[in-house]
């Protein structure tokens, strides 16, 4: 089991959340995607059994190529992690469909816990 994680900018949430990721699995574990063109690389690759991401966004035009990318996402269980909980852009995250919403000045444990179960329940398909 593998977790696609994206950040073009590892700060803030998003490294503290990916320090939350390594608690749950190994790094070598996790693809990481630190543009929108290696994101694409990688989403244009089979996903060998990967069906969980993260999206670390740190700007609307983030955002808004990911939503342009939609049809590509739409296989993952995913966890996105927005700049602010500004109406817009909640309801822009939303298009993405993700199980679960992390804000930039959001606590950490509930997704944490989300993240876990969401592993978990990846671990019991694989069984």
């Amino acid at each position: 089991m593998k977790v696609l994680y994206y950040s073009s900018s590892l700060t803030g949430i998003g490294k503290r959340f990916f320090r939350t990721v390594l608690s749950h699995i190994p790094q070598e574990r996790i693809e990481m995607c630190r543009s929108i063109v290696n994101l694409d690389s990688r989403l244009h690759q089979p996903l060998g059994g990967m069906t969980i991401a993260v999206f670390h966004v740190t700007a609307r035009e983030e955002l808004e190529s990911l939503i342009a990318r939609r049809d590509l996402l739409e296989d993952f269980r995913t966890i996105l992690i927005l700049p602010d909980n500004g109406e817009g852009t909640t309801a822009m995250g939303h298009i993405l469909r993700p199980r679960f919403v992390i804000y930039s000045d959001s606590d950490l444990p509930d997704a944490s816990v989300v993240l876990g179960k969401m592993l978990q329940g990846q671990k019991a398909l694989a069984s």
